[in-house]
């Protein structure tokens, strides 16, 4: 009997340990959130639209769509990639070597994701897709009906 009562201490004293360092590792890793907060709060650079400064394709594109997009209000994904391919140099080159837009659209698709625009539809038009500038919203904000989930 009293070694089932001490093989008993033994167990609530070994639970008390795990539930402590359970404990213990939850705390370490909300204060790694909160760092990784406070230090993507310190990030304040300026984000400038240079293509001509760019020096990969891909760099050269974003700088491109983000220069399509301040020019209008909202724009359809047709007409942007059309709009990329003539005013963009290094859009048109690519669109002349392959005759393939599907990159452009990845990309466009990767700077949604990133944040760096807004993808949005509009009611009963459920096959496209309109981008526009996060700064735009206020342009637009009353005709919003519905707000995506952060």
């Amino acid at each position: 009997m009293s070694e089932n009562n001490v093989n008993k201490e033994t167990d609530m004293q070994v639970n008390l340990q795990n539930n402590s360092s359970i404990t213990n590792n939850k705390q370490e890793v909300e204060k790694k959130k909160e760092k990784k907060k406070k230090s993507k709060e310190l990030e304040d650079e300026y984000i400038l639209a240079y293509p001509e400064k760019a020096k990969t394709f891909k760099a050269k594109i974003e700088n491109c769509i983000m220069l399509i997009l301040k020019d209008v209000d909202i724009i359809n994904e047709k007409d942007l990639i059309v709009k990329l391919i003539f005013e963009c140099e290094a859009a048109k080159e690519y669109y002349k070597k392959t005759n393939d837009v599907g990159y452009l659209r990845i990309i466009l698709w990767k700077m949604t994701k990133k944040g760096l625009i807004k993808r949005a539809k509009i009611l009963g038009d459920g096959r496209r897709r309109y981008y526009f500038l996060p700064e735009k919203i206020d342009v637009i904000k009353d005709r919003i009906i519905k707000v995506p989930k952060e």
